[in-house]
């Protein structure tokens, strides 16, 4: 696994770019390349199935399917509380699955292109040094 840090926030063309990455090939060579900012997860969901496995402890529950390459035909979920059935292609300007909630212990999802998947981090409170 390859985790960039801080992949999120400051300029957008630059958030952009860092998405870019989960697309280049030269990546591939990682089972899974995760962008990692203080909010957010993401990584790419390749053609296929998969299980996903989130950690309550550190994710809040809220989760995204967005179709980052183009439109993602056939995108059939379990464990969200709005399931994608595969009647609806993911694609921008029509639906992307924003704003999701995870309601099992285990997502998946199936999909024929590859597909960006989002998951919102809690939020870490840190104390300020020298107070108890």
């Amino acid at each position: 696994m390859f985790v960039a840090s801080q992949a999120f926030g400051g300029r957008l063309d630059q958030q952009m770019a860092n998405l870019n990455m989960l697309f280049r090939s030269e990546y591939t060579c990682f089972e899974r390349f995760v962008l990692l900012s203080d909010d957010s997860l993401a990584l790419l969901l390749l053609p296929g199935a998969h299980t996903i496995e989130p950690n309550l402890e550190v994710e809040d529950g809220t989760c995204g399917l967005v179709p980052l390459g183009g439109r993602c035909d056939n995108v059939v979920t379990t464990g969200l509380k709005w399931n994608l059935d595969g009647t609806m292609p993911l694609e921008f300007g029509a639906l992307v699955s924003s704003s999701n909630q995870i309601v099992a212990p285990t997502v998946t999802v199936q999909t024929e292109s590859p597909l960006l998947w989002t998951t919102s981090l809690r939020k870490v409170r840190r104390q300020a040094e020298g107070s108890s």
